[in-house]
């Protein structure tokens, strides 16, 4: 199981998106506590290597807690995981 997790505020819509699940937007969980707030979501993925990024209210970003990058063929960057 892999969690993917990101710091956003609490009001925001936040979403992730990979070739995982077919690039479709899915929400990800609020965890508010106290001074650890974070936005979350768990995936079993099998071995292999994912491409994916993050919709924060409608803003398309990489993960900024993982350097592994590559090009998305539309002039961003997406963030690369291996299982």
């Amino acid at each position: 199981m892999v969690t993917f997790k990101i710091a956003a505020p609490p009001h925001a819509k936040v979403q992730i998106a990979g070739d995982f699940n077919g690039w479709k937007p899915e929400g990800l969980h609020f965890d508010g506590s106290p001074g650890n707030p974070a936005w979350w979501k768990h995936f079993t993925l099998r071995p292999g290597t994912y491409q994916y990024k993050f919709l924060v209210d409608g803003r398309w970003i990489s993960d900024p807690e993982n350097a592994h990058r590559a090009d998305d063929s539309l002039g961003g960057l997406n963030s690369v995981l291996s299982v």
